[in-house]
């Protein structure tokens, strides 16, 4: 007999991109980083899927939004309300606040 496992809340950090619009080791280290096609680049929807599969599977108690920098991308906020929505304990997001001034109110009423 297998003893069942009670589901751990766990936390998922997703990259929504490698793009960067600064060049510090943080996003581009000394080795480089080989820059995706925008086709290889997950779309909101298949984010949203995968946060609502690990979801439901194992808990899920914390979304960090990350990139390179996540506020390039020219939707974010749309994705932000999308993982909002999911009803996720924590939704957090790393940038470098280049773009924070004109998005922060955006981001907020998101669900940021």
């Amino acid at each position: 007999m297998i003893a069942s496992r009670e589901k751990q809340p766990i936390s998922l950090r997703i990259s929504v991109t490698d793009r960067c619009q600064l060049r510090c080791l943080y996003c581009m280290p000394s080795e480089g980083v080989p820059i995706c096609d925008h086709r290889d680049i997950l779309r909101f929807e298949q984010i949203v899927r995968f946060v609502r599969v690990v979801k439901s599977r194992f808990g899920l108690s914390k979304v960090h939004v990350t990139g390179g920098e996540p506020l390039v991308r020219p939707d974010i906020v749309e994705l932000i309300a999308m993982l909002a929505a999911e009803n996720i304990g924590d939704l957090a997001m790393t940038t470098n606040a280049q773009h924070l001034g004109r998005l922060a109110g955006s981001l907020r009423k998101a669900g940021l």
